[in-house]
């Protein structure tokens, strides 16, 4: 089975379930059975159509989770055979069985759980390329983030601690304050601040806006996130600020990578996992693929990480 995005709008109506056909492998491909895939915002914003322009219809959404090989295409050693593995740079994962090209899958370490390896794509590369390569985040520089006490902005505190810079954290609950302080924050605050060298836009819309007329002269704002469902106010931050506006898809980054810096990058993210520099929480609810609807639903409130499991 599979879940389809077949016309964009509210993901709890527009998204079906139907059965899925099993294909022959081509060369160099694995077969995936699914474990465990996170709803991740990145996985809902595209089906209302915020990136339309760049999506074709019908497709799987998901783009991150964990799963065993059950099967490998002429050219792959039958060793990865039982194997817990990323299957990813592939079909979406949204679904029981993935197709995946073999070079790009990252096997999972026994130590890790099914729940951690699930989550071990999207955020924490992304946090660890924004801070070290699209940044280049140098010890005592200043980062304000808004959405702070989402996966990503929580990731980027606790990096901030091994990377020693420092992350003032923009967010809308004076209940979060105390927890992103104790996380490493620098500081913790309920609106944005004058004059830091960059800053993380998650929101976008007019939060997204006025993060952007922090930044000092000459400074970076990097938009990751789309979370309003807006774009911040272009125009209004360049009459207001002379900065950089720049856009960070992981995408980019992935189109522009070997398979050398890939797997590079992702034995950083286990030994950042496994040294405890970076943690991820357990999901808040876990919801069989069947009962996605409720899934969706639940993981737009929020709350934590909801999962689907195959």
């Amino acid at each position: 089975m599979q879940i389809m995005c077949e016309q964009f709008g509210e993901p709890k109506k527009v998204l079906t379930i139907r059965d899925q056909e099993q294909l022959v492998l081509e060369e160099h491909q694995l077969r995936v059975k699914m474990i465990y895939a996170p709803i991740n915002p990145s996985d809902l914003i595209p089906i209302r159509g915020s990136y339309a322009q760049r999506i074709s219809l019908p497709y799987i959404p998901g783009y991150e989770g964990v799963g065993k090989v059950v099967d490998v295409g002429c050219g792959v050693s039958e060793t990865w055979i039982g194997k817990r593995v990323l299957p990813l740079r592939g079909e979406g994962t949204w679904q029981e069985y993935v197709t995946s090209p073999a070079e790009w899958a990252v096997e999972v370490p026994e130590t890790m759980s099914d729940f951690i390896a699930a989550q071990a794509y999207i955020n924490p590369l992304t946090a660890w390329i924004i801070a070290t390569e699209t940044l280049d985040l140098q010890p005592g520089e200043t980062i304000a983030v808004n959405a702070a006490n989402s996966v990503l902005g929580r990731l980027l505190i606790q990096l901030s601690q091994h990377l020693r810079f420092n992350v003032i954290a923009i967010v809308r609950r004076t209940t979060q304050v105390d927890e992103l302080q104790q996380l490493g924050a620098y500081q913790v605050l309920l609106k944005d601040i004058d004059s830091v060298d960059a800053a993380i836009d998650m929101a976008g819309g007019s939060s997204g806006t006025e993060l952007a007329c922090c930044v000092k002269s000459g400074g970076t704002c990097l938009s990751v996130g789309l979370l309003s469902g807006k774009p911040m106010d272009v125009a209004s931050v360049l009459a207001r600020k002379h900065i950089n506006l720049k856009m960070f898809h992981l995408r980019h980054w992935n189109a522009k990578t070997t398979t050398e810096q890939w797997h590079k990058a992702f034995l950083m993210i286990k030994k950042l996992l496994e040294q405890d520099i970076i943690q991820i929480k357990s999901p808040c609810a876990i919801y069989s693929y069947q009962d996605w609807k409720e899934a969706v639903v639940e993981a737009e409130n929020r709350q934590g990480k909801v999962f689907l499991s195959f």
